[in-house]
């Protein structure tokens, strides 16, 4: 998954995402390639120094290209998207971060349905500019797209450890 984007505030608490990119692969979920963009305008409920949370909505275009699909299917669908997320940071103490991410794309039940997106977990600073990272990912699908050996499951979910660097 890799996803970009760019805000442009109209003010100290409404933005404008004019580009809401993101490429997708998922072996389990039969996609081979998933690219959306949206336009998504949005509002800060809450930016201070220790808490931030953002919710934006908007439509735009999602391309699906699946592995394999069942004999006389498209492996190729094109679909409007309408989507909603929400972005919500607190920070705990002086070490610990609590981040929670949520994105739900609605598009064609012929290319999924509902699509949600969910990471949320801690980011603990070690020492100096290390931090270990522990976050808990679910991506669900309404309406999976049957390969043409089986019907994935609905939903996927990771518990992903890591140390980063900041520089």
């Amino acid at each position: 998954r890799a996803n970009v984007n760019g805000d442009w505030f109209i003010s100290n608490s409404w933005f404008l995402r004019p580009i809401a990119l993101e490429a997708y692969r998922d072996k389990f979920q039969n996609i081979d390639l998933r690219v959306s963009y949206s336009f998504r305008p949005g509002y800060f409920i809450i930016d201070n120094k220790r808490t931030s949370w953002s919710v934006n909505t908007g439509a735009g275009y999602q391309m699906t290209r699946f592995i394999t699909v069942e004999a006389g299917k498209e492996d190729k669908k094109q679909n409007p998207v309408y989507a909603l997320g929400t972005d919500f940071g607190v920070e705990i103490t002086k070490d610990i971060d609590f981040d929670f991410y949520w994105d739900f794309q609605s598009v064609g039940k012929d290319a999924g349905g509902y699509l949600q997106h969910l990471e949320t977990g801690l980011d603990i600073e070690l020492i100096s500019d290390f931090d270990l990272s522990v976050m808990f990912v679910l991506d669900h699908v309404s309406n999976p797209v049957a390969s043409e050996n089986a019907l994935p499951e609905k939903s996927d979910t990771r518990l992903v450890v890591g140390i980063g660097y900041e520089f």
